[in-house]
């Protein structure tokens, strides 16, 4: 998971194998897969942040103390051998616009693909805590590598294990400048 706080924005971004999303958002990903169990590669390139706003409904944003509606950004999936860079929000944003092989003969099934989604919020105080809490879903606790950036840069990693229907805190932001010169 990629966090981004620049400005009056946050977006966060999201990376797991196409089987998990489910588990962690209590929704499938229905538009992007077909009858036959097959992700339906067509469907992406008439744009996913509609069924990505129908896959986070159930998920809980908030910074500091208030609710705060997020929206889609966008979602993608990508072969699980070769699946984008996702180290940065830059990573990040262009692994959800775009898809990085040709369409295959044979669609590939869930179990081959990573998928990426992104949600953000503004104008927002971006550097208040943010909290997410997702739904029951009966699933078991969920390993996640949570990467924080600010307008600087790298701010924090950690790796966190989420629980069924936990609630993922990142802390209030504290930019170096407000460190140093307490602004």
């Amino acid at each position: 998971m990629i966090v981004s706080r620049e400005g009056e924005a946050v977006a966060v971004y999201f990376q797991l194998p196409f089987t998990e999303v489910s588990g962690l958002f209590g929704r499938e990903a229905v538009s992007l897969v077909g009858a036959d169990g097959k992700v339906n590669l067509e469907e992406l390139s008439l744009g996913t942040f509609d069924d990505a706003d129908l896959l986070a409904r159930d998920v809980e944003f908030s910074l500091g103390d208030q609710s705060v509606q997020f929206e889609a950004l966008s979602m993608m999936v990508h072969p699980a051998v070769s699946p984008f860079a996702f180290e940065t929000p830059l990573d990040a944003e262009i692994a959800i616009a775009v898809c990085g092989v040709p369409l295959p003969k044979q669609p590939p099934g869930p179990e081959e693909l990573v998928w990426v989604g992104g949600w953000y919020a503004y104008p927002v105080s971006s550097t208040e805590e943010l909290a997410i809490k997702f739904p029951e879903t009966g699933r078991k606790p969920m390993a996640l590598s949570v990467r924080v950036f600010d307008s600087t840069g790298l701010e924090r990693s950690e790796e966190i294990t989420l629980a069924d229907q936990g609630t993922l805190i990142v802390p209030q932001s504290v930019g170096w400048r407000d460190w140093i010169f307490g602004w």
